[in-house]
């Protein structure tokens, strides 16, 4: 199902790459931290996640699954406030 989801979703991220391209600058270490960031690491994240579901009581997994944004959310605060001071 996931990846009848991200089938469906490269025709449209696919239009907006190439209506923004003459928008766009691109350096090697941004083209790679993009691909590390968006195919690997969300590869890795969805194996872990579907190995670890059925082992899961739906109660568990649903908090676990709506905490990833907290979490995310806090590992950019601690990122910036890093790199600010």
């Amino acid at each position: 199902m996931t990846a009848g989801n991200f089938a469906r979703a490269v025709p449209l991220a696919l239009v907006m790459g190439l209506l923004m391209l003459n928008h766009a600058t691109f350096d090697v270490a941004g083209v790679a931290y993009a691909v590390a960031s968006g195919a690997v690491t969300s590869g890795i994240g969805y194996a872990i996640w579907y190995t670890a579901l059925p082992g899961l009581k739906a109660t568990h997994a649903s908090t676990i699954q709506l905490s990833v944004p907290v979490i995310a959310a806090l590992g950019v605060i601690a990122l910036v406030i890093r790199r600010a001071g």
